[in-house]
């Protein structure tokens, strides 16, 4: 049995693709004898995952272009605009703040660390309308324009509270909080 060139390239673009899919690693190749000897047991010897060399100049790209491409297609199709927020404690009980802005373009991403200060309302508010005022100067144009974003945190009683306050400051148009975390 044996495969022809192209098919083995469309098996290594739908590999890699489900690897990306899943958030494992392209570490799952050739070099590893585990998942090698997994994947000749799959389909046999006529194809083995490309090895790592190969895997990230070549298909990692491939990959991260077709979904770039598709969530770009994504984001101009919407109507509005979005913000979502969220926030973890890092191993050195930093807090880290993440934010995603976007639709129809651009889209933007960006974290930091609330570093020496806590999560209260006050730091979360001035965070969020720090990440609004840099996309308002990259866009040049102002949020406000498309008055209709909605804000949501996963901490019930500092998204209350930053919630109510960016309300009332007509920041958003709604505010609603994350029913896991509630």
């Amino acid at each position: 049995m044996s495969m022809s060139a192209a098919h083995a390239e469309a098996v290594n673009v739908a590999y890699a693709e489900a690897v990306f899919a899943s958030g494992g690693k392209f570490g799952y190749c050739t070099d590893d004898d585990e998942w090698a000897a997994f994947y000749s047991k799959l389909v046999g010897p006529v194809w083995l995952p490309p090895l790592r060399s190969l895997m990230s100049p070549k298909y990692v790209n491939t990959v991260f272009h077709k979904v770039d491409a598709s969530m770009h297609a994504v984001l101009a199709s919407l109507v509005g605009r979005f913000y979502q927020c969220d926030g973890w404690t890092g191993p050195n009980g930093e807090q880290v703040f993440c934010v995603s802005l976007g639709a129809p373009l651009p889209f933007y991403v960006s974290s930091s660390r609330i570093a020496g200060r806590r999560e209260s309302a006050d730091t979360l508010v001035d965070k969020i309308k720090e990440q609004l005022s840099l996309v308002e100067n990259a866009a040049e144009e102002s949020w406000q324009t498309f008055h209709d974003t909605g804000f949501v945190t996963d901490s019930p009683n500092v998204n209350h509270s930053a919630r109510t306050q960016l309300l009332e400051a007509d920041v958003f148009s709604f505010g609603y909080g994350c029913a896991s975390h509630a």
